[in-house]
């Protein structure tokens, strides 16, 4: 008897070491494709079935959208192949990703932080602005990940002890890296009052040194129990920051601009895809081809 879809990805999950999130990247897609081919085994799908499938699914999602679907279903079906779990030596999802334009890198520009760095200002001072409380904490937040370029779920899992403030470094676990790879962030000097400041509102509050290290809930709700801080939380601060400097802000455009900066500023490659945490330097490059004042730069050089 045939393997089924279902069947296949559980051994796939048994047999490689996945994040959660991953894992629920596979199901999703997995169960995506079933819903229209319930009846086709992974072994009787042919390439007229997936190319098909192609054109029924750019109906509704972006050609990049595609290429993941693509990429994770021919890595179930080699998984399939390689270990003999299928009676077939060819992968119908080989060859069936499409050319898609790149999209532009955002970035926040000079005006932009000017305009971020007035607001904030005037949040510390406390004028009369209705806005995420405590203060302290959402401004804290804001530049670490203006000075950082940490992912939100890095953030998220920072634990106390992860925050070394004599060393003069930020730790981040490999396990909320893309590359699984653990690395270090320096502590700019612009930001290290601020991470001060939470160390101590911690202390306070007799936090462990495993504890979730940016939890709002914590600060707002003092001597309870408390629920971890969300990346929802984490996406409606920045959403009702946008709205108040009237251009979008978010940590991922934190994260181009550390990167933007750091290349505009020192064209150093090595430097900028050591502290974003980057495998490849091939994936730090992107910054290069969509900054175009580093391209005017070099243009400027012939």
């Amino acid at each position: 008897m045939s393997i089924n879809f279902d069947d296949l990805l559980d051994k796939f999950f048994a047999y490689h070491v996945l994040r959660s999130d991953s894992q629920m990247t596979y199901k999703k897609i997995i169960h995506y494709f079933i819903k229209s081919h319930q009846k086709i085994s992974p072994e009787q799908l042919t390439v007229d079935d997936v190319i098909k499938w192609r054109k029924s699914v750019l109906k509704q999602v972006k050609p990049v959208s595609w290429n993941t679907y693509a990429r994770h279903l021919h890595a179930l079906i080699n998984f399939g192949i390689k270990q003999k779990l299928l009676k077939r030596s060819d992968n119908p999802f080989s060859k069936v990703q499409i050319k898609s334009d790149t999209k532009s890198i955002k970035y926040l520009n000079n005006y932009q932080i000017k305009q971020l760095e007035i607001f904030l200002r005037e949040c510390h001072q406390r004028k009369k602005l209705k806005f995420i409380k405590p203060i302290w904490f959402f401004i804290t937040i804001v530049k670490s990940f203006q000075y950082t370029g940490m992912r939100k779920k890095q953030l998220l899992n920072l634990k106390i002890q992860d925050i070394k403030l004599n060393e003069g470094i930020i730790y981040i676990d490999g396990i909320y890296n893309k590359n699984h790879k653990s690395h270090q962030i320096p502590i700019s000097s612009k930001l290290k009052p601020y991470l001060e400041e939470l160390l101590e509102q911690h202390r306070k509050l007799n936090s462990s040194s495993v504890d979730q290290l940016f939890n709002i809930n914590c600060f707002k709700y003092q001597n309870i129990i408390v629920r971890k801080m969300s990346i929802y939380q984490i996406d409606a601060i920045f959403r009702y920051l946008s709205i108040e400097v009237n251009f979008k802000i978010s940590p991922h455009r934190f994260r181009h601009t550390v990167a933007t900066t750091i290349l505009r500023n020192s064209n150093n490659i090595y430097m900028a895809q050591k502290i974003l945490g980057h495998q490849s330097i091939r994936t730090t490059m992107q910054y290069i081809g969509h900054d175009i004042e580093l391209l005017r730069n070099g243009i400027e050089m012939i």
